[in-house]
């Protein structure tokens, strides 16, 4: 490695590789743009650090080009967001006595003259939970970069994230996520999955979630938890940022793929840095960048401050100086509740102290020792993210998935708002206080949603329903208030931002819940039980609920729920369901069989569970209105066949398609609905008089109604022309 070069910005100077600079490109430039605008500059490509973000190592010929030359020229450039050099970081953590025989940070008693009660009151906030799962059944990652681990510590391995996409060692990125054989996180430093070991990873890991109650070692904030290791923390700020890049891009495509892939990570931590870095210059911009974009899908960073006793308002330091509203920033208190005299401090950039000198974890050789330094405090907070998310309530966790940012935010202020207060830290932090892990969690246990939510209750049925000429129907249904004279599932309408969902299985049989064809989380009902959740309403419009089997939506477990508009101006407004049912299919599931898709021969059609002539007379389907009535029809296909509406005489706008909206809408006499797929549609009664609508597809309503099964039914429009 060439040799370093430095700057002075502050007692020490900042250090950085003199022959590569770290550069974000506006995220339409390509890697072959790239080279093309590099062309005869002197730099050239080396590395792709931060996929999402754009952010590349480029190398400088320092031979035709200066590193500060390369800088200016590079920053002048329009497709250049930001550039800084590559600096070196460094640990923050100083080895102390090994055989420190227990963990005051967690219950200080005045063990080895410390003063009682200066500890994160971890006992206490144990009572309320202990990690692992969020109200809404996610699985709790906490994403902890550092130079490396050991992963077969017998009070680590049972809480670490194993990404269930991959099989180890095979050499391929068998969950294309980019990264090959990444099972328990990435290496930054080579670009593999295979994880260095060293003691201050081990060490980290440990306080955030040593396994706990298991008769081993040391106990841990969270005592179960899964931690996603990331080797990255050394050497230089390309590595940190690739580093954080695996992490961005892991919680991204959990969002993305709605928790199919990813992980659900909601902190990182971050026990390295720059001495004196300034974070708010151009110098440092990209760690910005990079705490935002985590931030931005719902993840803190805890960040450990400098080892020295400094003042990071004015005398800086990287990342503690940083402006991210995502970051959480960390100083080291002692069993005493004072500040280490070792431990920098500022009353606008370090957020609040946490127990960090002679702290008892996880270390190498399945061993455990003491250590000290703000490395040690910051993942006391990286661990309390975690728990805070085990112990918040349904309302909390959903306003959360729903608004990562705004929810990662809010945790952070509950926290902060939560400290315990104490002397020496006041006037030199935010909060002016120490972490209490069991304060902020007896606020977000109680966290209810400002949002306005609509509250809904289910049940799943048994039912016999008998068809126009008498055929018995062995189907299930979920209805509405046990409703067992129900002909079809309940149609669903929901008017707040939130949806709480209360659904009773009386069956015998376990059922699923989920939104068809939108995202949404998959809800298990297990037999003769009953399960209640919160989740964000889906964008205005009508969607297909039911079991995520399709064959168990054949026996009538599907419907529709309808998101209102915000304003309305219908007239009136109808649902209709379109579905089939095939007797012989319905005979064979209510005895355990499973029949062949190809086998699907249904004689009955419906809308809302009714075939003509009852369709033209109930009351839920009756089509009526007068000239110059504004009519949204909400419609969805609950069955395994395509289904056509062709409206007689009129035309119809298709406003949306499953939920998304269709600008403008499409003027149609015939709207196909295919199976498990919904539309909105909008008319304007014009023409007085009665007109049919009818699945153009069925033979059965195109002959004139000769047979009673099919889907036809009547507008009736009144008034003047």
């Amino acid at each position: 490695m060439a040799a370093s070069t430095s700057l002075m910005a502050g007692p020490d100077p900042v250090r950085y590789d003199p022959q590569s600079i770290l550069v974000r490109f506006h995220s339409q430039m390509t890697q072959n743009d790239i080279r093309l605008t590099l062309n005869g500059s002197g730099m050239a490509t080396e590395k792709l650090l931060v996929r999402r973000l754009n952010i590349w190592k480029l190398k400088v010929d320092t031979t035709t080009i200066s590193l500060s030359q390369a800088l200016e020229m590079v920053r002048r450039w329009p497709s250049v967001v930001h550039a800084q050099p590559d600096h070196y970081v460094t640990q923050r953590s100083t080895p102390n006595d090994p055989n420190f025989p227990t963990q005051w940070n967690f219950q200080n008693t005045g063990q080895s003259g410390g003063t009682v009660g200066a500890d994160i009151d971890a006992v206490n906030a144990w009572d309320i939970t202990t990690g692992g799962t969020t109200a809404l059944g996610r699985e709790i990652v906490v994403a902890v970069v550092d130079n490396g681990i050991q992963l077969n510590h017998p009070d680590l391995m049972a809480n670490l994230w194993v990404n269930a996409g991959e099989i180890p060692g095979n050499g391929i990125d068998d969950d294309n996520n980019g990264y090959i054989d990444d099972i328990n996180g990435w290496n930054a430093y080579d670009s593999t999955g295979s994880l260095p070991i060293a003691s201050h990873g081990t060490h980290v890991t440990g306080t955030v979630g040593a396994v706990t109650d298991n008769g081993t070692l040391v106990a841990g904030i969270n005592w179960q938890v899964k931690i996603m290791f990331v080797a990255g923390s050394t050497t230089l700020a390309s590595v940190a940022l690739t580093a954080y890049g695996y992490v961005l891009d892991q919680k991204s495509e959990y969002i993305e793929s709605n928790g199919a892939g990813g992980a659900f990570i909601v902190a990182t931590n971050s026990s390295f840095g720059i001495n004196y870095g300034d974070c708010t210059t151009e110098e440092y911009a990209l760690w910005n960048d990079m705490y935002n974009a985590m931030g931005e899908v719902g993840i803190l960073s805890a960040a450990a401050t400098m080892n020295l006793n400094a003042n990071v308002d004015s005398q800086g330091d990287v990342p503690t100086s940083c402006s991210s509203p995502y970051l959480v920033t960390v100083t080291n208190t002692t069993r005493l509740d004072t500040k280490s005299s070792g431990a920098a401090y500022g009353a606008e950039s370090i957020d609040l102290g946490a127990p960090g000198s002679s702290i008892l974890s996880t270390d190498m050789y399945s061993n455990t020792s003491v250590k000290t330094g703000t490395s040690m405090a910051s993942p006391h907070v990286a661990g309390a993210v975690g728990f805070l998310h085990a112990a918040a309530s349904l309302e909390f966790e959903a306003y959360y998935e729903a608004f990562p940012a705004e929810g990662a935010l809010a945790l952070k202020q509950i926290l902060l708002d939560n400290v315990d207060s104490i002397s020496a830290l006041a006037n030199i932090t935010v909060s002016g206080g120490r972490l209490n892990l069991f304060l902020p969690a007896q606020v977000i246990q109680n966290y209810a949603v400002s949002y306005d939510t609509t509250h809904l209750a289910l049940t799943i049925i048994d039912t016999v329903l008998t068809a126009l000429d008498g055929t018995e129907l062995h189907a299930q249904l979920f209805v509405e208030n046990g409703d067992t004279t129900r002909h079809h599932s309940s149609i669903l309408s929901a008017s707040g931002s939130f949806i709480s969902l209360e659904i009773t299985n009386s069956t015998d049989a376990s059922r699923t819940w989920s939104l068809i064809n939108a995202p949404s989380l998959v809800v298990d009902i297990p037999a003769q039980s009953m399960v209640n959740f919160i989740f964000p309403a889906p964008s205005p419009g009508t969607y297909v609920y039911g079991d995520t089997s399709r064959i168990q939506r054949t026996r009538g477990l599907s419907g529709m729920l309808v998101r209102e508009p915000p304003t309305d101006e219908a007239a009136r407004v109808f649902h209709w369901d379109l579905a089939e049912w095939d007797v012989s299919w319905l005979d064979a599931l209510s005895v355990g069989n499973v029949p062949d898709f190809s086998s699907f021969r249904p004689a009955n059609f419906t809308i809302n569970g009714l075939s003509a002539p009852d369709i033209l007379t109930a009351p839920e389907t009756q089509f009526s209105g007068q000239i110059g009535d504004g009519v949204r029809i909400h419609v969805t296909n609950s069955g395994l066949l395509p289904h056509t509406l062709h409206f007689h005489g009129y035309h119809v706008s298709v406003v949306s398609r499953n939920g998304v909206i269709l600008n403008g809408g499409l003027i149609k006499d015939s709207v196909p609905v295919p199976a498990g797929e919904s539309a909105t549609l909008w008319m304007v009664l014009d023409k007085v008089g009665t007109y049919p609508v009818y699945d153009a597809g069925l033979l059965s309503v195109t002959g004139n109604g000769v047979w009673p099964n099919g889907m036809l039914l009547h507008i009736v429009v009144g008034g003047t022309p």
